[in-house]
């Protein structure tokens, strides 16, 4: 019922709007500091609200600006006409204010260019502060082809909801999304601790767990087998050993992967000493363990 209620008010102050502005009389109304207002009633048949409107030339743009604010049928509301007035003469921190906040809604679209020097290309298009409480209003900048434009609302001194209008986006690629597994970890901590230790990064550090879990015991683990006990097996192996935990380095971990990997992990955010011996300890320790359980097995003499 109230749907119906609100929909059958709106429907008859456009009526009355529309009658008073076809057959309405022409009032004028000039405020101090900003220029004309004008304004068109029908005695006859009285709205709550009219519409007052002005064209003014603002400093430095060579199109004027339409300013509409609303009133009564005498005169435009006071409230409506001093926050206009101190619109205007804070109109320099406006413009910084969007000078902070316009790249950040323009850094996707496809005309990028006229956006980042928009003071040159744009001018406000209109001013309004109709169905307003008096303390805000939206502004449209728009450019002299009229080809782009944007808006926002002023409200308590700052610029809210700056909208772009019907601007076309451009084709991003999602980033791709990867897997990421604890040797991946491990990379992520070489590069922090390259950060306050030179001679450590990434690569560095895998090839050292890569050296001491895998290449180490594995070798005293082959070499009790009598096929893999000789010259050409050794000189295979350690070719193998150096040349695959390189190659793989360089394959796995190119730019776009490895400033994924960097933002997809978020601590540690700095190597300390215990740390440091920490992540050391379990390489040499797993290699130090292997070896003596092959020594125990008997695998490898005991010295």
């Amino acid at each position: 019922m109230k749907n119906i209620k609100a929909s059958y008010y709106n429907s008859m102050e456009f009526i009355k709007r529309l009658v008073n502005n076809i057959f309405g009389k022409r009032k004028i109304y000039v405020v101090k500091d900003l220029g004309t207002f004008n304004c068109k009633v029908l005695n006859c048949l009285k709205n709550k609200n009219y519409h007052w409107f002005a064209s003014l030339q603002l400093p430095s743009y060579r199109e004027e600006t339409f300013v509409w604010i609303d009133g009564d049928e005498n005169s435009p509301y006071i409230q409506q006409t001093d926050f206009l007035k101190t619109t205007l003469k804070n109109w320099k921190d406006i413009l910084e204010q969007i000078d902070r906040i316009l790249p950040k809604h323009v850094r996707n679209i496809k005309n990028r260019k006229v956006f980042i020097y928009w003071k040159k290309y744009f001018y406000p298009e209109s001013i309004s502060m109709q169905a307003t409480s008096g303390n805000e209003v939206e502004i449209t900048f728009t450019t002299y082809d009229l080809e782009h434009s944007f808006c926002f609302v002023l409200k308590d001194g700052y610029v809210r909801n700056l909208t772009l209008n019907d601007e076309e986006m451009e084709d991003i690629q999602p980033e791709k999304e990867y897997r990421y597994y604890f040797f991946d970890y491990l990379y992520y901590i070489g590069e922090i601790w390259s950060k306050s230790n030179h001679k450590m990064d990434g690569s560095t550090l895998l090839f050292l767990y890569y050296t001491f879990i895998i290449t180490i015991p594995l070798y005293f683990g082959l070499i009790h087998i009598p096929e893999t006990n000789n010259d050409y097996f050794n000189i295979f192996y350690l070719v193998f050993s150096f040349v695959f935990p390189c190659s793989f380095n360089l394959l796995r971990y190119r730019k776009k992967r490895k400033t994924a990997l960097m933002k997809h992990f978020h601590h540690p955010k700095k190597i300390g000493a215990i740390t440091a011996i920490f992540f050391l300890f379990i390489p040499i320790g797993f290699c130090w363990f292997a070896i003596w359980l092959y020594t125990k097995l008997g695998w490898i003499p005991s010295m």
